[in-house]
């Protein structure tokens, strides 16, 4: 697993979860976590 964004939208909470064959590379994902305002915690579990 690459990593995990978990974020709140509309007083839902949400998370979106990316594998290794995920197309996009890391910093992708990471700048789309950041986009929804939400927290990027990478594969291993430690946060960013």
């Amino acid at each position: 697993m690459v990593g995990v964004c978990s974020f709140k939208q509309r007083g839902e909470h949400g998370a979106m979860v990316f594998y290794k064959g995920h197309p996009s590379p890391k910093k992708h994902l990471v700048e789309l976590c950041d986009l929804v305002e939400g927290t990027w915690k990478d594969g291993g579990g430690a946060a960013r």
